[in-house]
């Protein structure tokens, strides 16, 4: 939704609500809201309440105005009386969401979340519910303040811009006692009330600064690695709007200044809306900025273009619904192509701007958002944080309380990024924990060998990619990355190809006669993998195995299925039938029951637990009748069709059954059958058998075993 829209509904519903009201004291209630004076605009609303005690709207509009103040007692207290007039109302429940994260409700933030998203599914990805874990705390408890840099006057200080990687840079105003700064109110604090270095904006040849309160007009900058071009925020006082303006230079003893500040095109310009925070990428060819522009989530959103000719950005994208909310992001700083910093009072945090890490994934999207905790983040303002590599260490704006004069007023802060808790996670592709494999990550000098759990935990830093090695003795090598701010990492091992080849024969016992052309099967009992084959005329099988591990074999022909065996390096005799008599005493019954003969068929179904696409439930005697027409005749054909049920993401349904005809191909391929007969597709949960129908992970009218039914592979002799 755009704001011209919420600006109309407003107008609405004010004039609905507000029917009977004293006009005049309306007037000025709102007025002295829209010039952020909210302990005047909270006095007004209170007369009108008194006039109309019942009017919900009204609580709604002191219930904000109280929000803005930082009263959140006082602002819960109204917006809830608000609850029935505005249930509707997609702003009013992110409105709530954001109070009850401020207020440590993490329980109504949720249902209150849950109730936007509803409205407006949209606007933000559903996984970042307060406390999720694309949207969580990354130090839930301060390690340590952060440490004031030094100033001891009324004078604010803010946007540590770092140059040279020892050079910093700052905005400063000097302001009276009781004057507060608000990072939110972007034109009155963060424009021309901020002035910059007089080297940076004005010509030092003049003792006396010209156009000094045009320089007040400008704010926060970007400035590329030569230092020979700007983007700088402006305030347009004649158009009401703030724009990004560009200047180059060339450095000289004579020449430090910028001149001839021009405004940078942006190709989504329709006017009436603002463009701020301008920060140059890594790589300088595309520029991050700050804007309210409708097509947006609505308030200020964040915003990359490509530069063209230093005088234009085109191709203009949002940043997504991972980065930006309804309500306001700003103050974009880079770490890298892949994090940015930027603050927002939109996401799950501490109150008002809180800053925040976005971190791309390999789609090279942003897809995890994480709020850089109580270390760096307070109950106010806090915004513009600019890394120092060297140093490890944050520096930020902050108007958080210092003593009773400067109460909000804007001070740079310095604070590290301590270490924080990793889990490392490594199953089998069974999914179970794997012990004993050896995980190092050399940047942060870890190296550790998984618990019975599989897992390991290690301290390391927050920032930048850290490669993982993950090996053992009887596993793949698996060589990864963990990302930045991540705190778990699941990974899959998989097990080496088995090269013990180990003979055996099959044989009856006492006499040894042996079983030529029989089929086996052999199981390791510790990961479940399958190894078969048929032995040859002599009776004698050989396969590639783990000699050291435990199995059971099975021979389905002979009926015989073997205690738990070792293979040894020898040839190893298993001897599956006995050759001595076995009395048995034959019923009448027995006698006259007719001998049951299994008929064979072209077409039969493996099928599967849920999310599981290995093999465990075999139609032994059935296959073999299939590989036996298929290895007879050449020509014959056997399609398979794979499926799943309607549970879960259609997408992971679709590899899943991917998964599930790969391990029916291989299958078949194991017992002989050459890999040009098979004919394999698989559909997801595309065509099912019965009329089960799933509501995203939840079922309503299909029993489990309805829903097994669809989870299958279809096998099918074409003759």
């Amino acid at each position: 939704m755009n704001k011209i829209y919420f600006n109309l509904l407003f107008l609405c519903i004010s004039a609905s609500k507000l029917l009977g009201q004293d006009y005049a004291t309306l007037q000025k209630a709102m007025k002295a809201e829209r010039d952020y004076k909210y302990c005047k605009a909270i006095k007004h609303y209170k007369t009108a309440i008194e006039n109309d005690p019942d009017n919900e709207y009204l609580h709604y509009k002191i219930g904000k105005n109280y929000f803005n103040q930082n009263d959140y007692a006082e602002s819960i207290y109204h917006m809830e009386k608000a609850n029935k007039v505005m249930k509707d109302s997609m702003n009013y429940h992110f409105d709530m969401y954001h109070l009850y994260s401020v207020t440590g409700y993490t329980a109504l933030a949720k249902e209150s979340f849950i109730r936007y998203i509803n409205l407006c599914p949209t606007c933000v990805k559903s996984d970042l519910l307060p406390g999720g874990q694309s949207n969580k705390f990354i130090y839930s408890r301060p390690i340590k303040e952060p440490e004031l840099m030094g100033y001891e006057s009324n004078k604010t200080e803010s946007y540590s811009y770092i140059m040279d990687d020892n050079k910093i840079q700052t905005l400063n105003v000097k302001l009276g006692c009781k004057e507060n700064s608000k990072a939110i109110n972007f034109r009155e604090h963060l424009t021309y009330n901020y002035s910059c270095h007089d080297f940076m904006f004005f010509d030092v040849k003049h003792k006396k600064q010209p156009d000094r309160a045009g320089g007040h007009r400008y704010g926060p900058y970007t400035i590329s690695k030569d230092k020979k071009t700007i983007y700088v925020t402006k305030l347009d006082k004649e158009k009401d709007r703030m724009f990004i303006y560009t200047s180059t230079r060339e450095i000289s003893e004579e020449n430090i200044s910028w001149r001839n500040f021009n405004l940078l095109e942006i190709e989504i310009d329709k006017g009436g809306f603002d463009y701020i925070h301008p920060m140059l990428t890594s790589d300088e060819k595309h520029l991050i900025f700050s804007s309210n522009q409708p097509g947006g989530l609505g308030g200020y959103d964040l915003w990359i273009g490509e530069i063209e000719n230093g005088t234009k950005l085109k191709n203009i994208k949002n940043l997504g619904t991972y980065v930006n909310t309804p309500g306001d992001e700003c103050f974009p700083t880079i770490y890298d192509d892949k994090v940015i910093f930027f603050a927002s009072n939109g996401h799950f945090g501490l109150g008002n701007l809180d800053i925040y890490a976005g971190v791309r994934g390999k789609g090279n999207r942003f897809n995890k958002t994480y709020n850089l905790g109580s270390n760096f983040n307070s109950v106010n303002d806090d915004y513009a944080l600019f890394y120092h590599q060297k140093k490890n260490v944050g520096y930020f704006t902050s108007n958080r309380y210092l003593n009773k004069c400067e109460n909000n007023l804007d001070r740079i802060y310095k604070q590290s990024f301590d270490k924080m808790k990793v889990t490392i996670t490594v199953k089998d592709e069974l999914n179970r924990p794997v012990s004993g494999m050896k995980v190092s990550i050399p940047s942060a000098n870890v190296e550790m060998k998984t618990n019975q759990l599989g897992q390991i935990t290690a301290s390391v830093s927050p920032i930048g990619y850290k490669k993982v090695v993950i090996s053992g003795d009887k596993h793949q090598l698996v060589d990864t990355s963990l990302y930045p701010f991540e705190n778990r990492l699941n990974v899959v091992a998989r097990r080496n190809l088995a090269n013990d080849v180990v003979t055996f024969s099959l044989l009856s016992y006492p006499f040894e006669n042996a079983y030529p052309n029989v089929f086996y099967k052999i199981t390791n009992t510790a990961d479940c993998s399958n190894y078969s084959g048929y032995t040859d005329e002599a009776g004698i099988g050989q396969v590639a195995l783990y000699s050291a591990e435990e199995y059971k074999m099975e021979v389905p022909e002979l009926g015989y299925v073997s205690p738990i065996i070792k293979f040894t390096s020898e040839k190893n005799k298993i001897f599956v039938t006995s050759d001595l008599p076995v009395k048995r005493e034959i019923t009448r019954e027995a006698e006259k029951a007719p001998i049951v003969q299994v008929n064979m068929s072209d077409r039969f179904t493996i099928y599967y637990e849920t999310t599981q696409w290995y093999i465990s439930d075999v139609l032994e005697k059935q296959i073999q009748y299939v590989v036996r027409e298929l290895n007879r005749n050449p020509n014959y054909k056997l399609e398979l069709s794979s499926h799943t049920d309607c549970q879960g993401d259609s997408k992971v349904n679709l590899v899943l059954s991917r998964q599930r005809l790969a391990e029916a191909i291989k299958l078949f391929f194991s017992r002989g059958v050459n890999e040009s007969q098979i004919i394999g597709r698989y559909f997801g949960e595309e065509k099912p058998v019965n009329n089960c129908h799933c509501d995203g992970a939840n079922n309503y009218d299909c029993s489990n075993e309805d829903l097994k039914k669809n989870r299958r592979t279809e096998v099918r002799l074409i003759k």
